[in-house]
């Protein structure tokens, strides 16, 4: 009796849950045409792993605010906050995607996906 059985013949509810669960997956093929619009790279879970659960890190090597949330904006996700890590948190988050202080600008869509654009912090 495999998943496939045993899927079909759930409530209706759980296939919802389960279903809403799976479609905040990150991966590689779903990643590339926000990363070729924005012009950054995959790094992270999703370059590391193939999937994430959690988010998707895109690290860009010039920030520009204004511009990335409109871009971002067309593409369904809206400005939730940035993050501020010291080289010391990065190591411990396993986030070293570049050189000294970086932030992170968080974005979310009304899916709840959550994409977070990396990048050095200039002073």
């Amino acid at each position: 009796m495999g998943f496939l059985f045993l899927f079909i013949h759930m409530p209706i509810k759980l296939k919802s849950i389960i279903k809403e669960v799976f479609s905040r997956f990150w991966n590689k093929t779903e990643a590339q045409p926000i990363v070729d619009k924005i012009g950054g790279k995959v790094v992270g879970s999703v370059a590391n792993k193939g999937t994430s659960q959690h988010d998707l890190d895109i690290r860009v090597e010039d920030y520009n605010a204004t511009s990335m949330e409109r871009i971002m904006k067309e593409l369904g996700f809206e400005y939730s906050g940035s993050m501020l890590v010291s080289p010391t948190e990065a190591r411990k988050l396993k986030k070293t995607f570049g050189e000294g202080w970086q932030r992170a600008h968080i974005f979310i869509n009304s899916e709840g996906k959550r994409i977070d654009i990396w990048h050095d912090e200039h002073d």
